[in-house]
């Protein structure tokens, strides 16, 4: 079963579908999964938290602000068949209503279930992605959320940038195919990088932000498409305390290599995946910056994999990843050579990443 789930993720990902199509079936995916995930979703004020609980929820159900006045005054639930949302107000609209919003969300995020265990299993916290200024969601995280996670704070914050559509003011958008162009790409990875920088440089924390685009719905009117929805949904389920969470959630695909194995007809349980899934759950997660290093893994390689299959050379590709770095790879792991493994791997992703730009 965690085979099955793992796969269908991986597929849904990489589906050549529409967006709403994909978010159907991971909502449907987690379903299955009979997975409880009480979620809050904070950030500034017009970051885009009511858009993308609308986004999830197909409806108009959270207000969106169109005005001055902010429209989410209070902590509000929504139920998504096992995804608990709960939307707080935004901050950043002055002293006195920050206090008051602060409180409520501290509060909220100390409340106990029947068991007695945290009833907010994970905190998203939404920066706008086309603002610079970001001291107001810094401040939310720094002085707000973070004091208030306890001990297991690291493993209970999320970090997702909206608006990525709009973040260089609209430049470079591929509006016919709904998603961004290299130079927007390029921007969009290296604000996420200065995000992971500033939150490390405040909280000591690591976290690897995933960028998205909720999409926009006025009322009475369709919603508009968002991107990358599917994967920051994944980036959810995927982040639930292992306590709480199935073990066919237990791992993330090896996305690169399982497509790799599948163009040499390999199984999903094939010896090279078997051992590199083991290297990254029982060695790589140890690391200091294991953790780090597999959120961006899973926050880019889906996209890899999908660009290398749309190219006329893809079998020359993957025979150029095995030979060059999976093969080598897996020599160190057999040699218990697993910081040359790291490494190596690394300067694989590196290659990969350079490489997106000629095949867009």
């Amino acid at each position: 079963m965690k085979k099955f789930f793992d796969a269908m993720a991986s597929s849904i990902l990489d589906a050549d579908i529409p967006e709403a199509e994909k978010n159907k079936l991971m909502m449907t995916l987690l379903h299955l999964k009979e997975q409880k995930i009480n979620l809050m979703i904070t950030g500034a004020t017009g970051s885009g938290k009511s858009s993308t609980i609308n986004a999830l929820l197909g409806t108009e159900e959270s207000k969106v602000g169109v005005g001055v006045d902010p429209e989410t005054m209070e902590i509000r639930r929504y139920d998504l068949d096992n995804l608990v949302l709960w939307d707080t107000p935004g901050l950043g609209d002055g002293a006195e209503p920050d206090d008051r919003y602060a409180k409520n969300i501290i509060e909220k995020l100390n409340e106990r279930d029947e068991n007695g265990n945290f009833l907010i299993d994970l905190v998203l916290v939404i920066l706008d992605g086309c603002i610079r200024d970001l001291g107001t969601a810094y401040n939310l995280i720094n002085q707000v959320i973070i004091p208030s996670l306890g001990e297991d704070n690291k493993n209970r914050i999320l970090i997702a940038i909206n608006q990525a559509d709009i973040a260089m003011k609209g430049r470079h958008w591929d509006s016919a195919n709904n998603r961004p162009e290299p130079p927007l790409q390029k921007f969009l990875d290296e604000k996420a990088e200065s995000v992971t920088r500033r939150i490390k440089e405040g909280t000591g924390l690591d976290v690897s932000p995933v960028y998205y685009c909720a999409g926009f719905k006025y009322e009475g009117k369709p919603q508009c498409p968002s991107y990358n929805l599917a994967t920051l949904l994944y980036y959810i389920i995927e982040s639930v305390p292992k306590e709480k969470r199935r073990p066919i959630t237990e791992n993330i695909n090896c996305y690169i290599t399982t497509a790799t194995c599948e163009e040499y007809g390999k199984p999903d349980d094939c010896y090279e995946l078997t051992a590199f899934r083991n290297f990254r759950d029982s060695w790589l997660r140890k690391q200091p910056d294991g953790e780090r290093l597999i959120a961006q893994y899973y926050r880019t390689a889906p996209r890899i994999v999908r660009l290398i299959n749309q190219q006329p050379d893809r079998r020359e590709i993957y025979r150029s990843i095995k030979e060059n770095y999976l093969s080598k790879c897996l020599s160190y792991i057999e040699n218990g050579d697993n910081q040359r493994c790291k490494d190596l791997y690394v300067e694989m992703m590196e290659h990969l990443y350079k490489e997106q730009d000629r095949w867009h």
